[in-house]
């Protein structure tokens, strides 16, 4: 005879319905998972893209499937898969993460959520928002990191000042709209460079600086 574990409540319902010992064996424990069916089909998988958010806000990427004699991808059947759990982006680079996914009316993957650490900027650094096409939150370096003159026991790891004697900004010859670079300050100075039957030879050169 089989040994059939129930819970008290069970117990109690067999006894309210007078059912004698050999008549419980149909019982199952409340709450026991059910029996393995071909429904369930689980395979493994390499992720083929990038993991994107639909309009359901569910992540869903392309994958296709692994051989299980030859453990290589199979690229001649692609499919979408998607992650229902993930409260983040999943994990995976495309052609180098591999999965298990379950077919439940599609293809799903059985991976966790990820809970991804918050980054946010400090000094010097801004953290842009999110970009879809790089997968992620662009951190920018705003700020200067180090400035040494060979030589010089100074360093500069903030801000780096430019003496306004000799440099200025001046509007940017790039074709970018509004912005502006950095220039020297320079004039041009006569100088003689000899004398010719009483007459004095000039040239101009470019001195740096402006003038005085």
């Amino acid at each position: 005879m089989r040994n059939l574990n129930v819970t008290r409540d069970a117990a109690r319902e067999i006894v309210r319905a007078g059912l004698a010992p050999d008549e419980v064996s149909g019982y199952e424990t409340p709450g026991a998972a059910p029996p393995w069916t071909p429904e369930f089909d689980v395979r493994p998988c390499r992720l083929l893209s990038a993991w994107t958010q639909n309009d359901a806000g569910v992540w869903q990427g392309r994958a296709c499937f692994i051989v299980s004699e030859t453990g290589r991808p199979d690229p001649s059947f692609v499919f979408d898969v998607y992650c229902p759990a993930a409260s983040g982006r999943p994990e995976g680079e495309p052609y180098s993460w591999r999965f298990w996914a379950a077919w439940r009316g599609r293809w799903e993957s059985l991976q966790q959520p990820v809970y991804q650490r918050i980054y946010v900027g400090g000094s010097y650094i801004s953290a842009g928002a999110y970009d879809v096409d790089l997968g992620g939150y662009r951190i920018d370096n705003e700020g200067l990191t180090n400035a040494v003159v060979p030589g010089d026991a100074y360093s500069n790891t903030k801000t780096l000042y430019f003496n306004r004697r000799f440099f200025q900004w001046i509007p940017s010859t790039l074709d970018i709209v509004g912005k502006k670079e950095i220039s020297l300050v320079a004039h041009y100075e006569t100088v003689v460079t000899g004398i010719v039957d009483g007459v004095p030879r000039t040239k101009q050169i470019l001195a740096l600086g402006p003038a005085d």
